[in-house]
């Protein structure tokens, strides 16, 4: 592989998510690059190989979209296949992913399945971290969401090895973050008490966006709570 081409570091990445090694992948799978220059603008890699069925996927750098490389790349990738006696190309496509949907549409691949997908992380600290964060934004269950992360504060607090061995978590970076929205999901499910626990525990780990406070949409149930102000003074002391 040229070391010197522009991306190749994310098609070694892409590689490891989904093969056991690079030695692996160069024996049993295959894969197909556009380049332009130096630079390698589009690629599609398979994801799987078994007996004459496959799976492939592509991606494209963001400065060379919509220009129809992802187009040309796939349907090499596709060529290949059948020069190689592979009857089954699948695909798999995220719902909201509309570069990926028309570029098999072009191709002519069939639609055959849709299904509901789920996220979980091996390591539980994370794993309730990210559940704290999705039912905040994504679904609106707020109680929910302080109780995953009053989960993972719980393993915080004892050191749990899980914490340790954290993928996402840094202790400088976000944990202010992480008691922040814990604070917000409390107060968007009424619980003013919880919520401002977790504003001082964001504050003592050094959150002072003051601005940010006074502008939060999700934190004004507080504003009325004595307590309210006075957490204003300590940030600005």
């Amino acid at each position: 592989m040229r070391s010197e081409l522009e991306n190749v570091d994310k098609i070694i990445n892409w590689i490891y998510e989904n093969w056991i090694s690079k030695e692996f992948f160069l024996e049993n799978g295959f894969g197909i690059c556009l380049i332009i220059g130096n630079t390698i603008v589009s690629w599609s890699l398979s994801e799987n190989v078994f007996n004459d069925e496959c799976e492939i996927g592509i991606e494209t750098d963001d400065r060379f979209r919509r220009k129809g490389y992802g187009t040309i790349t796939v349907s090499q990738a596709v060529n290949y296949c059948k020069s190689r006696g592979i009857k089954v190309v699948a695909w798999h496509c995220r719902n909201n992913n509309m570069g990926s949907y028309k570029i098999v549409e072009k191709l002519n691949f069939k639609k055959i399945l849709t299904y509901s997908t789920y996220h979980a992380w091996f390591n539980s600290f994370d794993n309730y971290l990210v559940n704290g964060q999705y039912y905040l934004s994504e679904t609106k269950d707020y109680k929910k969401s302080g109780q995953f992360y009053q989960k993972a504060f719980d393993m915080k607090e004892i050191n749990a090895i899980s914490v340790i061995n954290s993928k996402i978590f840094s202790e400088i970076d976000n944990i202010k973050w992480c008691y922040y929205n814990a604070a917000c999901s409390w107060a968007l499910a009424g619980k003013s008490e919880l919520a401002f626990t977790n504003l001082e525990k964001a504050v003592e780990e050094g959150w002072k966006n003051v601005k940010m406070l006074e502008t939060d949409e999700r934190l004004f149930s507080l504003r009325g709570n004595g307590k309210w102000n006075s957490l204003l003074t300590k940030i600005t002391c």
